[in-house]
């Protein structure tokens, strides 16, 4: 039997540490699916956080690579931040894993809008 006030702290936190360790599985939340991720990402788009939303997209970009949408988000996301050649770069990946449509009419726009903006800006070729 535990009789000091030492021994029953020591006791008590080995319970709370049990309790914690038995409990954890159910805390921590299941990986997201990239679907779910891109979801989030884009509320956070709509609410104007594009930090996260930024965030979020590289998430889901890390869970599935070639996923030309992220990498259309993405380029999304960082013309919305003010960084030109990152948003390029994502806009040029995404090109390159899937020739669609929308991509290059948002490459198109941003080259627009961007030489109209800075002129002596370099394009990467």
């Amino acid at each position: 039997m535990i009789s000091s006030p030492q021994g029953w702290t020591k006791r008590a936190a080995g319970v709370l540490g049990l309790a914690i360790a038995l409990c954890a599985p159910s805390i921590v939340p299941a990986e997201q699916t990239t679907r779910e991720i891109m979801r989030f990402a884009a509320e956070m788009a709509r609410e104007g956080n594009w930090r996260e939303a930024r965030f979020r997209w590289e998430q889901a970009l890390g869970q599935d690579p070639g996923n030309y949408r992220v990498l259309n988000n993405l380029g999304v996301a960082w013309e919305a931040l003010g960084d030109p050649k990152k948003a390029r770069e994502a806009y040029q990946k995404a090109l390159a894993e899937k020739r669609a449509r929308p991509i290059e009419v948002n490459l198109e726009r941003f080259e627009r809008a961007w030489k109209s903006i800075d002129p002596a800006e370099e394009r990467d070729a």
